[in-house]
């Protein structure tokens, strides 16, 4: 299946297989995950990794942490808990989980990718975005996300993958589809999505204050 996919496992707390990259040639240094201000051309344009003002990071008044989570999922592990989304940010990196706020507060894998072991030099992760009940929905809230590494021989060349549902993909035996940055994006919907248009709620604060979005879409 080509792009629009839905991506096995989005936002589970016992996903593993989820978002890949692949690094073609050795790292130097474990390489980290970051987010910044998606550009204000039309989706899936990229931004420059510069800021972090959009109410993705900055939240809202009610919850003013921030609301897109990401876990490092390399090497078989997962976050486990029922609730795996983290109550506030932690600043600087961490090796697990945290809110993602350009360099203030990031994720970095937990060991250096190996391209001759059976990962092949792949990192694994999972992310999704919690919803308060005080947006709306012309806040801005595209974001960029950013892999940053090192390396001292020849170019890692990343590529990005999504573990594709339309072809068979299960989190046990993942079907990984690439997809090329400024061509394609991930929209963060609520579930029961099937196509376009990509959706979120908003949660009605007389039930609940904050919702996550439940599917993960690759799109052009």
């Amino acid at each position: 299946m080509s792009i629009p996919c839905s991506i096995v496992g989005y936002g589970m707390s016992t996903a593993q297989n989820v978002f890949k990259i692949k690094f073609h040639y050795p790292l130097s240094a474990k390489p980290t995950w970051e987010a910044y201000d998606g550009s204000a051309a039309a989706f899936p344009a990229v931004g420059d990794a510069s800021s972090t003002t959009n109410k993705i990071f900055t939240g809202s008044t009610a919850f003013p942490t921030g609301m897109l989570a990401l876990v490092d999922t390399t090497g078989g592990t997962y976050p486990g808990a029922t609730t795996w989304f983290p109550l506030g940010a932690t600043a600087g990196t961490t090796g697990s989980v945290n809110i993602m706020v350009g360099q203030t507060s990031y994720v970095q894998a937990g060991t250096i990718p190996d391209t001759g072991a059976t990962n092949l030099g792949s990192i694994t992760f999972n992310q999704c975005v919690q919803i308060p009940h005080d947006v709306y929905p012309t806040m801005t809230t595209r974001h960029d996300l950013v892999s940053r590494y090192s390396y001292s021989g020849s170019m890692p060349n990343p590529s990005f993958f999504v573990n594709d549902a339309g072809t068979g993909g299960t989190d046990a035996t993942p079907s990984w589809q690439l997809i090329t940055s400024g061509t394609h994006g991930i929209r963060h919907t609520r579930s029961g999505i099937t196509g376009s248009p990509y959706l979120a709620n908003i949660p009605d604060p007389a039930t609940a204050s904050l919702e996550k979005t439940a599917m993960g879409w690759a799109t052009t």
